[in-house]
């Protein structure tokens, strides 16, 4: 049981931003791959759109809530509407005591309980969450998409690094745009090395930070940042320093510096795309 873990030092920096329902009617749909992968699927129906969609795709990884928490599928919708063919795949899975239809933690999950790297670990790469983008990407690619940016937030930044070292060739990864990012995940949780990580990913990666994610790895002269800019000159980082790891997908849109840096976050995430995934 996941309350029998030994506690651990969290994925997410102190005072992150909480839990947050979904409340949003979705333009896409969620359905089971061949290979039992369950995606959620988002195209825009506008013509010019779709038919860019038609070489070009995206694959967002969601935050430790899972795909069917906070506003994962707004930013699924919006990218889809720049002109790309999203999948969401569910791939946090064991759930925490079931998660959110079968994926991620459950609403009741204590931040503070120091159990997020226990259970992280009962999800291993290899094992559990590989296979799954890797159907993923191959129904990217099936659909003709030749050209393949991944995005990411919290603990998606690190299956984001993990994804573009695995698949960059095969599946044509092109960029990496990542918010509030825990790739730090890949020292505490998986006893690697996060610069190494980074520095396997060889594509540019965007990097939109919260004001409690640290300078020292996201920063413009962070090591991360660094490692990542050595391999592509044209990666980038964005500090929003009025917000709280979290805030794309959970923060609260009735501050108004929330609801100010929520949409300039997701056009970051659009632009670098549009820069890059062609």
């Amino acid at each position: 049981p996941a309350l029998a873990m030994a506690a651990e030092a969290p994925c997410c920096p102190p005072d992150s931003e909480p839990f947050l329902a979904a409340d949003y009617t979705p333009r896409g749909a969620s359905r089971a791959l061949e290979g039992g992968t369950t995606i959620y699927e988002s195209m825009s129906t506008d013509a010019g759109a779709a038919a860019a969609a038609a070489t070009r795709g995206v694959l967002i990884f969601p935050d430790v809530w899972g795909a069917n928490s906070g506003r994962h599928k707004v930013i699924a919708d919006l990218i889809a509407d720049a002109g790309y063919r999203v999948v969401m795949p569910s791939v946090l899975q064991p759930a925490w005591e079931g998660g959110i239809d079968g994926d991620g933690l459950h609403p009741s999950f204590d931040m503070a309980s120091g159990q997020l790297v226990p259970w992280l670990k009962t999800i291993p790469w290899e094992e559990n969450i590989k296979p799954k983008t890797a159907e993923a990407l191959t129904y990217l690619k099936d659909q003709g998409c030749a050209s393949i940016g991944l995005v990411g937030f919290c603990w998606g930044g690190w299956a984001c690094c993990k994804a573009a070292a695995e698949f960059r060739e095969s599946h044509g990864i092109a960029a990496i745009s990542i918010c509030h990012p825990s790739i730090g995940l890949e020292d505490r949780a998986w006893g690697g090395s996060s610069v190494e990580l980074v520095s396997s990913v060889k594509v540019p990666v965007q990097f939109n930070p919260a004001g409690n994610d640290d300078p020292a790895d996201y920063g413009p002269e962070g090591r991360l940042f660094a490692a990542v800019k050595a391999n592509a000159p044209d990666s980038e980082t964005h500090a929003f320093p009025d917000m709280r790891h979290g805030w794309t997908m959970r923060g609260d849109l009735s501050d108004a510096k929330v609801a100010r840096d929520v949409p300039l976050a997701y056009s970051n995430v659009c632009n670098f795309l549009l820069k890059h995934v062609k």
